[in-house]
């Protein structure tokens, strides 16, 4: 019984500002052998891939999502929940381990919905053994303008292969979930002569500014910023991009005062600025 669902891995705006709290994203709730406010493909008295586990990242408690036996058939376990936002978050983030067999892989998909339809998306897949917690933060990537008015997660198991059925014995742990960040990436259009990124403006700022440049063609694209110590402190975009002029958003509000660079990656092209911060 393979799980057919999957998403594009997309990026946006970083985890700064503002924090949303997923009901029960810590799995300390738990009724009738779901946790509160999430679903799963348990089946009472049958079949329960999805239980509560003592070994947690913080609190008391996690969410285990083990593939199992059922009828003679690999069950992979399906733990999701939908619940109303009103803002454009950037950034899902939470804790997880996965001990995997025989190339199994964790996803973790979210979409962001008005009126029950998709505008925007984010997933994230892993082959790699995590035997003690490990953090996650995967971009959200929007379709439309548009404010979304509830945001759906699922956490699952495949196989090692798209519609391959996962491995009995492989499974999951899932802790502190929560949505952070607002994501404003507009794309303006037109066609550029060239790649190039353009000073940001404000500069001086606090806490947010706009970042533009330009992409001649379809390209793999990442922002990012760095502090002086060529530390990376922010990942503005990481995506394939149409050609054509686009606009960031970028807010620092957790960012010290003082001197940064951002640079864009674009093929090719490395391209490096200078921002300030002043509080």
């Amino acid at each position: 019984m393979a799980t057919a669902f999957r998403l594009l891995v997309v990026m946006i705006v970083p985890a700064f500002m503002m924090f949303a709290q997923v009901p029960n994203g810590g799995f300390e709730q738990w009724a009738g052998g779901n946790p509160v406010g999430w679903f799963t493909d348990n089946v009472p008295g049958f079949v329960t891939p999805v239980t509560q586990s003592s070994t947690s990242h913080s609190g008391s408690s996690a969410a285990r999502g083990e593939v199992v036996n059922f009828a003679g058939n690999p069950l992979p376990p399906v733990l999701g929940t939908e619940f109303p936002v009103s803002q454009r978050y950037a950034t899902i983030s939470g804790w997880y381990q996965f001990l995997p067999q025989g190339g199994d892989q964790i996803e973790i998909a979210v979409l962001m919905l008005l009126n029950g339809s998709p505008i925007g998306d984010a997933a994230e897949a892993s082959y790699e053994t995590a035997s003690s917690y490990t953090s996650f933060d995967i971009p959200i990537t929007y379709f439309t303008s548009d404010t979304p008015d509830s945001c759906f997660v699922e956490v699952f198991i495949t196989g090692d292969t798209l519609g391959s059925d996962p491995h009995l014995g492989s499974y999951f742990l899932a802790d502190d979930f929560s949505l952070s960040g607002v994501s404003s990436v507009v794309d303006l259009g037109g066609l550029p002569l060239r790649t190039e990124l353009f000073q940001n403006y404000p500069n001086p700022f606090n806490p947010t500014t706009t970042i533009e440049y330009d992409l001649q063609s379809a390209l793999h694209v990442s922002l990012r910023v760095y502090n002086l110590l060529g530390q990376q402190v922010a990942t503005l975009v990481d995506d394939i991009q149409s050609p054509g002029r686009k606009r960031v958003s970028f807010n620092a509000a957790s960012l010290s005062s003082g001197s940064y660079f951002y640079q864009l990656v674009a093929g090719t092209s490395r391209i490096t600025k200078k921002l300030t911060i002043t509080r």
